[in-house]
């Protein structure tokens, strides 16, 4: 994991997950860690404190600085507000991790950071890391849409707790995470025990880290899509070539149709007149495109990947179909 340099944007990681789930456990690591990285994490709850009580100063305070270089500040306000206050001070941060509400959706803070104006200039949207309780996590989607949510937000998945949880009972929370996201990596973990560059460097908005992930994500049959709290995720896959024309009319027709209920659209395509992988992913209504590695002897395999709410499966598979020559 690298310092970034005083001219580069500072990478910014949200985190989130459902009540219990582990985000203060994993926020103290970073904070306390001795990772030589000066970390803020910026806590965007109301009325919570949610890093343990000897890291705090006092309940009153907005922002404490501590030892190692790190800092912790509560955004009761506008989540930008927080981030420039970061940005404008006296120290340079290397990385801005911001801890969601255990019972909200990621959603707002993702789309604030990718469309603010300094976005890519002063700071950059690493990814979004979701913690889920092994043990309840299944219970936790039956009960509250915001489990789902986040889980479907998500560039990595940590499963929690699974020193508490049987190994049948954490193959069956696997199976409900890969059935809402399929293209997450997830970490099994204890008492969120993680290498702080897996937190801090996800690359979840890097397209090349996009097409390295879906590149070796399937082999053989795509996962099969399942319903859960209306969240589903619908894999395609052909060797046909795509006619960027097309596609592009229709990333644009279903972002616009499903306004709000696209979550994540990650995809690697096959353009016949082209020898480089066209990448794409998008985050609610915005998306992103670029020509990446060669393809070389390797399959010309078209695979992309939606996770929204409501998707009616064979509309997509067809409407994705009419983009193929």
């Amino acid at each position: 994991m690298n310092r970034y340099s005083s001219g580069d944007p500072v990478p910014v990681t949200i985190i989130t997950g459902y009540l219990g789930s582990g985000k203060t456990t994993l926020l103290n690591a970073l904070l306390a860690g001795g990772h030589g990285l000066r970390v803020a994490v910026i806590q965007n709850e109301f009325g919570e404190i949610a890093v343990d009580n000897d890291l705090i100063l006092g309940l009153e305070e907005e922002m404490i600085t501590l030892a190692n270089g790190c800092a912790c500040c509560t955004a009761r306000g506008d989540i930008i507000d927080a981030v420039e206050q970061l940005l404008d001070g006296p120290v340079r941060f290397d990385r801005i991790a911001i801890e969601t509400s255990g019972i909200a959706t990621p959603g707002p803070v993702v789309m604030t950071l990718a469309t603010h104006g300094d976005a890519g200039e002063r700071f950059v949207l690493d990814g979004v890391v979701a913690l889920a309780d092994g043990a309840n996590i299944a219970r936790e989607l039956e009960h509250a849409p915001e489990a789902a949510d986040q889980l479907a937000y998500a560039d990595l998945i940590v499963l929690n707790k699974q020193d508490l949880a049987s190994p049948d009972v954490l193959l069956a929370a696997e199976r409900l995470i890969r059935a809402i996201n399929p293209s997450a990596p997830i970490e099994r973990t204890a008492y969120a025990r993680m290498a702080p560059e897996l937190v801090l460097d996800v690359g979840g908005f890097d397209l090349r880290r996009v097409e390295s992930l879906l590149g070796g994500l399937y082999n053989g049959e795509l996962p099969a899509v399942r319903h859960e709290r209306g969240i589903r995720s619908v894999a395609i896959q052909s060797g046909l070539g795509v006619n960027t024309a097309r596609f592009e009319e229709w990333m644009e027709m279903l972002l616009h149709t499903h306004h709000g209920d696209i979550y994540r659209v990650k995809g690697v395509l096959n353009v016949a007149e082209h020898a480089r992988r066209y990448v794409v992913q998008a985050v609610h209504g915005l998306w992103s495109h670029q020509f990446g590695s060669m393809w070389g002897f390797s399959a010309r395999n078209s695979r992309i990947v939606v996770i929204g709410r409501e998707l009616d499966e064979r509309s997509l598979r067809d409407s994705f179909g009419a983009c193929l020559e």
